[in-house]
C-alpha cells in the first residue's frame, strides 16, 4: 500500500511536466499523422526521458525492487521480452 502511495505521488508529480510536453504538439488526425502514435520523434524522446526520471527517484524512493517489481509489470514484461533475465530488460 505504501508503494502505492509514493508512486502515485511521484506519478502526480511529473503528470504536469508530461502534459506540458504533450500540449506542444499539433492536432492532427491520426490517418494524416506519419508517426505511429501521432507524436513526433522530438516529443517521444523527451517523454521516454521523463519517464526515465520518473522511474530513477521510484527506485531511489523504493530501492531496486520497488518500482517495478509488481505483478502486472513482470507479466507485461514477459510478454514483451520472454524470459529475459531482468538486468537484461533493464538495460533495453
Amino acid at each position: 500500500m505504501i508503494r502505492a502511495i509514493i508512486a502515485a505521488q511521484v506519478n502526480e508529480q511529473f503528470s504536469a511536466r508530461r502534459k506540458a510536453l504533450l500540449a506542444q504538439q499539433e492536432e492532427t488526425p491520426y490517418w494524416n499523422s506519419p508517426q505511429r502514435f501521432g507524436l513526433d520523434p522530438k516529443t517521444m524522446s523527451a517523454l521516454r526521458e521523463l519517464n526515465r526520471e520518473q522511474k530513477e527517484l521510484l527506485q531511489q524512493l523504493l530501492g531496486p525492487d520497488g518500482a517495478t517489481r509488481n505483478d502486472e509489470r513482470q507479466a507485461y514484461q514477459r510478454r514483451q521480452y520472454g524470459p529475459l533475465a531482468q538486468d537484461k530488460v533493464d538495460q533495453l
